[in-house]
């Protein structure tokens, strides 16, 4: 069997969710792949895209570079395909090409500009529809990371419960830098994702400004590159006179995103919505407590190990903060539950999951 693989998010330099995901669903099954040696595995990559040599020297792993860069995925990825349809074709994101393959698996991570579409531009929610609509009736089986994602596509739109499996993705601690607490920081409140509407920080800065007026020494740091929405954010914060108060570094490496972790008090992540979080996973495993939201798959992942608030209501959002920052026995209880939820997610399982969709 020929697997072929849209790889054109993998071992990308700035990462989001959906490439995270794709750095550790591919690399995992090029492993299983390279170990089992029964099937050909074919990545779709960009034309001048870096893949690591352990990927490049498997045997049954063959890499076909692709040029150009606007709607690479529809045209020129469709042209390719059109010429030698896989087996098999796994998308990794949301969108299908024009011309496919044979059988089709997609992983689709959330509808939620269907939940919020105040918070998405006319064009993203016109695409957005669109490409989730074809691939609800185009692809074979369809992967979600949560079960809220599987009851909106279900909800939003009508997409037959049968081709849905749920693979939860995972968290590799192993590759996540170690750094050094530092005892004289000021404390802070630490969120980490793109700077975007969805992400609903424009209540959490107003939460923040009426938190700092009892908490004065505490700083508030939004880690992350700029999204839809962004300058709104920026306008909230002079507006707010939070200029002292927060900080926005943009873009982090990992090693930055480490030592923020290292250091925070409180993981402040009050998104509307969500296919998984990987924020929350990353902060129980530097062992913070977290701040998010009780709706959509924030619930699911995060377990008994954080505490949720309605991220519409910026006065439960500044009490939230509050708790965590004074209740100690609150803070330890969360604590203790962290540890046993990380372990219910590994990306060995999820690509291994993945492998029998594929195969099967």
């Amino acid at each position: 069997m020929i697997i072929g693989i849209d790889a054109s998010r993998f071992n990308l330099e700035k990462k989001t969710g959906v490439e995270v995901y794709s750095d550790y669903i591919i690399s995992n099954i090029a492993k299983i792949a390279g170990a089992q040696k029964k099937h050909k595995i074919i990545l779709y990559c960009k034309k001048n895209q870096s893949i690591p040599t352990e990927i490049t020297d498997t045997k049954n792993i063959e890499i076909k570079r692709i040029k150009g860069k606007r709607l690479w995925t529809q045209f020129r990825l469709s042209a390719t395909l059109s010429k030698n349809k896989p087996d098999v074709l796994f998308i990794p994101s949301h969108v299908l090409p024009i011309i496919n393959g044979k059988k089709n698996v997609i992983t689709i991570h959330d509808v939620a500009f269907m939940s919020f579409p105040e918070v998405y531009s006319l064009k993203q929610r016109f695409y957005l529809k669109l490409t989730t609509k074809k691939a609800c009736k185009k692809a074979n089986t369809i992967i979600v990371p949560s079960k809220a994602t599987s009851g909106d596509l279900i909800k939003y739109f009508k997409c037959n419960p049968e081709k849905i499996k749920i693979i939860y993705h995972g968290l590799d601690a192993s590759t996540l830098p170690k750094a050094k607490k530092s005892d004289d920081a000021a404390p802070y409140i630490l969120f980490i994702g793109r700077l975007e509407s969805k992400k609903n920080l424009i209540r959490l800065l107003k939460a923040f400004n009426n938190f700092q007026k009892t908490h004065s020494d505490w700083k508030l740091i939004l880690a992350g590159p700029k999204g839809v929405g962004s300058d709104k954010i920026y306008e909230s914060i002079k507006d707010l006179n939070l200029e002292n108060k927060v900080e926005t570094p943009g873009y982090i490496t990992d090693i930055e995103k480490s030592q923020l972790l290292t250091n925070a008090k409180i993981f402040a992540f009050p998104s509307l919505a969500e296919g998984f979080g990987f924020p929350i996973l990353e902060a129980f495993n530097y062992k913070i407590p977290v701040l998010t939201s009780n709706s959509s798959s924030m619930k699911e992942i995060g377990g008994e190990g954080a505490l949720y608030i309605n991220p519409l209501d910026t006065t439960e959002i500044q009490e939230g903060l509050e708790k965590l920052a004074n209740n100690t026995e609150l803070v330890n209880k969360l604590l203790q539950k962290q540890p046993a939820i990380l372990k219910k997610y590994t990306w060995q399982e999820s690509a291994e999951k993945t492998w029998n969709v594929l195969t099967s």
